[in-house]
């Protein structure tokens, strides 16, 4: 399966592909970090989170359903930031599911930014992407 997801490039214009090619690229994004995330946190993190896209969210990269067991992302934002999906905004929203399920962490707090940063990530809470509310102004 990562083989296929792989063949996707990230070099490519997001635009030109469709809601099912963002999934591929997320799935494939998400597996890859959280195969380093289960060499650090082991069993403890069961599997990984159901991935789904979500034209609705213009303005929020994306949230982790922690009961639900899935995240959902912004089509609209990864379609302008695909390096920025691939490399915060998916690994953000798959280390909520990792300080809850090792510490019960139910949002941004010390165990979540904990996990980022054993993780090599900055523990930013908000994300830097122009969103589709700020270009309308940018317009107006």
């Amino acid at each position: 399966m990562v083989i296929c997801l792989t063949l996707f490039s990230r070099s490519l214009e997001m635009s030109k592909y469709n809601t099912a090619q963002m999934l591929v690229f997320s799935i494939g994004a998400a597996s890859a970090f959280w195969e380093k995330a289960f060499k650090r946190f082991g069993h403890k993190i069961e599997k990984m989170p159901e991935i789904k896209m979500n034209s609705r969210l213009t303005a929020t990269a994306g949230r982790a359903w922690l009961k639900s067991d899935f995240i959902d992302l912004s089509c609209y934002l990864m379609e302008k930031y695909p390096d920025y999906f691939e490399n915060d905004t998916i690994p953000h929203e798959l280390c909520h599911f990792i300080a809850y399920r090792v510490f019960g962490d139910k949002g941004h707090g010390p165990q979540w930014k904990f996990v980022m940063m054993e993780l090599g990530l900055i523990p930013n809470r908000l994300h830097s992407m122009q969103t589709k509310h700020q270009a309308e102004k940018l317009l107006k």
